[in-house]
């Protein structure tokens, strides 16, 4: 009987010391102020002949996050970035597509950088992705240091894109898990 209790404890003491999924998501906007505008027009760069369109960490569940490691794909059209200027500068960053991203301790939103791209007249279709770097990362650091996966919405000027995830979307409990089946019982 004891060894039964004590094997009952370890394994509901496992369950409770298991580590809940944070949420970490990520879009490329046309907007300084707008994460989730996500097509349309480009918006203007410091010249008559570039655009910009702007990473920003989006949303988090739990704690905040200090860094970011990823790629930009281009899956249709002819603007793939020429310059990436994240708004934390950092040493030695990679070369795109691959983007590397650290900043203090935030939560979201935060404007994590900028992409240069070809201007609106120039650029009559874009996608961009947020997919694997070439080191296979496509994942947040939180801020205790633990890396985890990334979610993302990427930036299609005429709409219809196919990169397109659920952002930081918790699980909704259901009946057997939360107190649906508690308030059932008084339906």
């Amino acid at each position: 009987m004891k060894a039964l209790m004590t094997i009952a404890a370890c394994v509901f003491l496992t369950a409770v010391a298991a580590p809940a999924q944070n949420y970490y998501g990520w879009t490329i906007s046309n907007s300084t102020t707008d994460p989730l505008s996500n097509s349309g027009p480009i918006a203007p760069g410091p010249s008559a002949f570039s655009g910009n369109l702007y990473l920003w960490f989006a949303c988090n569940s739990g704690d905040g996050a200090i860094g970011a490691e990823f790629a930009v794909e281009e899956r249709r059209g002819a603007g793939l970035p020429t310059a990436f200027s994240p708004a934390f500068p950092i040493l030695n960053p990679p070369p795109l597509p691959d983007v590397l991203i650290l900043f203090p301790c935030s939560n979201a939103p935060v404007l994590a950088g900028v992409f240069s791209v070809g201007a609106d007249a120039f650029v009559p279709d874009i996608e961009l992705c947020i997919v694997q770097s070439s080191n296979g990362l496509n994942v947040t650091v939180d801020c205790n240091g633990v890396a985890w996966p990334n979610t993302s919405v990427g930036f299609a000027k005429t709409g219809g894109g196919t990169c397109v995830e659920e952002l930081c979307q918790m699980p909704v409990s259901v009946d057997r898990s939360s107190w649906g089946r508690m308030k059932g019982l008084y339906r």
